[in-house]
């Protein structure tokens, strides 16, 4: 019989999706390792948030004028939420750059 799937926070899969926009350069296999999270299922919760963003997108966010340079300016709550989860994404990597570092040093030694 399997197990019973895992129930993960709404935290954890935010943190682990902006850890994925937040590394261009990292797969999404790589950061599941990384994470301890089966591929598939962070795989399936970056395609839903995909899907979540393009349907977000209202009329009135299409009908923007763009500003100066031609970027759209981003509502303070949009904003805040980029922000967040760009912060989260940067507090895990520095984690695990510490924890590489850490292990560098106890290897040396």
């Amino acid at each position: 019989m399997g197990s019973r799937p895992r129930k993960y926070p709404d935290e954890f899969k935010q943190d682990a999706l902006a850890m994925i926009r937040a590394n261009p350069d990292s797969t999404v296999k790589e950061i599941a390792e990384r994470l301890g999270v089966n591929y598939w299922t962070l795989s399936h919760w970056y395609r839903a948030s995909v899907v979540a963003r393009k349907q977000k997108k209202s009329p009135k966010a299409r009908s923007r004028q763009p500003g100066p340079g031609g970027a759209e300016h981003e509502s303070d709550e949009e904003r805040l939420e980029r922000l967040e989860a760009e912060n989260a994404a940067l507090r895990k990597k520095v984690d695990q750059l510490e924890m590489d570092r850490a292990i560098l040093k106890k290897g040396l030694s």
